[in-house]
């Protein structure tokens, strides 16, 4: 316990965040049986809808473009599931609707990513999302032509997914396990081949039996 205690003192004072800020607000959140280590500027709305497997840990990031008076909103009125340890940054928006249930597995959220989920979004097991992302899996309207086909609109990220900043995920997207999302492509097809980059608007493949690590 002290080891990560001092683990957690160590990246408060990286990121020029009061550790005991975060100690605080971490009892407050044990206390309801959710393990969240939180800046104090992340708002969080739905509490009791928030499933912690694993810690998730918000705004503690060392984002040299980022400030602690940067805002974090979690707005949660569906279910989000944090299965394993995740990392969401300064600035990020969720607006998880009553339907909609997100699950997060070792997943880390740059900062300034928005997502609007009103059907459902699963993101695998080591998947990064860089800054300024978006999923939207509502169109908050409807159209109509001959012929149409409805079709799920839950996102899915499979496993080891690097989803590059300012790219836009549009809804019923799968992303197949190892994908690469150039910067600023707009996905509007799903990608079925695992290791594949993809970039453009809208974005296609460019290439295959690609790999990344950090």
């Amino acid at each position: 316990m002290m080891k990560a205690l001092a683990r957690l003192y160590k990246k408060c004072k990286q990121s020029n965040v009061s550790f005991l800020v975060v100690l605080v607000r971490y009892i407050y959140f044990l206390f309801f049986g959710k393990r969240i280590f939180a800046y104090k500027n992340c708002t969080v709305i739905g509490l009791k809808n928030i499933n912690t497997e694993g810690v998730l840990q918000v705004g503690i990031g060392q984002n040299s473009f980022m400030m602690n008076s940067d805002k974090t909103l979690l707005a949660i009125d569906g279910k989000l599931n944090i299965i394993g340890n995740s990392y969401i940054e300064k600035g990020c928006r969720l607006d998880i609707g009553e339907s909609a249930i997100v699950n997060l597995n070792k997943v880390f959220i740059n900062a300034n990513c928005l997502f609007v989920i009103k059907n459902g979004l699963d993101i695998g097991e080591g998947s990064v999302v860089s800054w300024n992302c978006q999923f939207l899996d509502e169109d908050f309207h409807n159209i109509t032509y001959e012929n149409k086909t409805e079709k799920s609109k839950k996102i899915v990220i499979g496993k080891h997914v690097w989803i590059g900043a300012n790219s836009v995920i549009m809804k019923g997207i799968s992303i197949a396990d190892g994908c690469v999302i150039a910067a600023n492509s707009i996905v509007t097809k799903s990608v079925e081949e695992q290791n594949v980059l993809i970039a453009g608007h809208p974005a296609k493949i460019i290439k295959r039996e690609v790999e990344w690590k950090i």
